[in-house]
């Protein structure tokens, strides 16, 4: 849903996730299929993106290596759809914006 709705309204998106690629593919309509990049790992998904939204808890995505987000990100900013960061992380200058439950 979340990736549908960024669509329809202009967002370009690279996606990843290490386990469940092959079963999103089958879940999100075709129409939005073309529109989606697939990532070969969490860190190429960031490169020249705008931001990071993180809507998965595999164990992978809590620990990160942060100063390479700075370099491939665009902007320092993430939506945590999991709020498994820290707002610590905005003392490195990210916006942290911890949407999930």
């Amino acid at each position: 849903v979340v990736i549908s709705e960024l669509i329809k309204k202009g967002a370009k998106i690279k996606a990843y996730d290490p386990q469940a690629t092959e079963e999103f593919k089958r879940a999100i309509d075709d129409e939005y299929l073309s529109s989606i990049e697939f990532a070969e790992n969490r860190y190429d998904a960031l490169d020249g993106s705008d931001a990071l939204i993180l809507i998965t808890e595999w164990k992978e995505f809590r620990y990160l290596d942060f100063d390479l987000f700075e370099e491939k990100l665009n902007q320092k900013i993430i939506f945590d759809g999991r709020n498994i960061y820290d707002k610590k992380i905005e003392k490195l200058g990210f916006e942290l914006f911890q949407i999930g439950c």
